[in-house]
C-alpha cells in the first residue's frame, strides 16, 4: 500500500515539473520578441509590406499575392514534363537516390498584382517565400527556375515586377522532404496544414495551401 502511494506521489509530482516546464517555456520573454503571426485563407489577397524578408529587407508596398491552389507530383513527372535531362538533380547539387529526400514535390500556385509606384519599390523574389508545416520548413527550389516551360512569363527568372498592371501567376516548387531520417510521409503533410510565409517582419504573413 505505501509503495502505491509513493508512485502515486511521484507521479503527480513528474506532471506538476511538465506542467511547469509546459507553462515556463511558453511564456519566456523572447517570446515578446516574435512577430505576430497571421494566417489567411487561400483565395484571399494579402497586401506585402516594407520589411524583413527571409533573407533580405524588401519595400513590396502595393504588392498583393494570393494563393490559387497547391497540388503534389512526382519530382521525376515533374521534370520530365519539363524535358529536364536526366541527371538534372546531380547538376544542380541536389541528387536523388535511396534515403534522399526528393521524390516529392508540393507545388504552390500564386497570382502577383501591383497597384502601387514602380519607381518606389523592390523586384519581388521568389526564393523569399518558404513553406512552413509544425515541424518542417521548406525552401522554394529556385534551381528549377531554368526549366523549359516553367513560369514562362519569368523567361528562367526567380524576381519580377509588374509594370503593365496585369497580375502575374507563378508556381513555387518545393520538395517534400519524404524519408526515413525526416519521418515525413505524403499523408502527414497534407493533413499538417502547410502554409506559405509571404512575409516576416513586422508581422509574420502565411496563407493556407489548401
Amino acid at each position: 500500500m505505501k509503495k502505491r502511494i509513493v508512485w502515486i506521489l511521484l507521479a503527480v509530482v513528474l506532471l506538476a515539473a511538465v506542467g511547469a516546464r509546459i507553462y515556463f517555456v511558453n511564456t519566456e520573454p523572447y517570446l515578446k520578441y516574435l512577430p505576430k503571426r497571421t494566417v489567411y485563407p487561400a483565395g484571399e489577397e494579402v497586401p506585402l509590406p516594407s520589411g524583413q524578408y527571409y533573407f533580405l529587407s524588401h519595400n513590396w508596398e502595393g504588392y498583393t499575392v494570393e494563393v490559387t491552389g497547391s497540388r503534389i507530383e512526382r519530382t521525376e513527372d515533374f521534370l520530365a514534363a519539363h524535358n529536364a535531362p536526366e541527371d538534372f538533380l546531380k547538376q544542380v547539387g541536389l541528387p536523388q537516390g535511396v534515403g534522399l529526400p526528393h521524390e516529392y514535390l508540393c507545388i504552390v500556385t500564386a497570382v502577383f498584382r501591383f497597384n502601387g509606384d514602380i519607381e518606389a519599390t523592390d523586384p519581388i523574389l521568389l526564393s523569399e517565400f518558404h513553406l512552413i508545416g509544425p515541424d518542417y520548413h521548406m525552401n522554394f527550389l529556385e534551381e528549377f527556375a531554368s526549366l523549359e516551360g516553367f513560369n514562362p512569363k519569368l523567361q528562367g527568372n526567380i524576381q519580377f515586377r509588374i509594370t503593365s498592371g496585369e497580375p502575374i501567376t507563378v508556381e513555387l516548387p518545393f520538395f517534400i522532404e519524404t524519408s526515413f531520417d525526416s519521418g515525413m510521409t505524403l499523408d502527414y503533410f497534407q493533413r499538417s496544414d502547410p502554409q506559405l510565409v509571404v512575409a516576416y517582419l513586422p508581422e509574420e504573413r502565411c496563407i493556407a495551401i489548401n
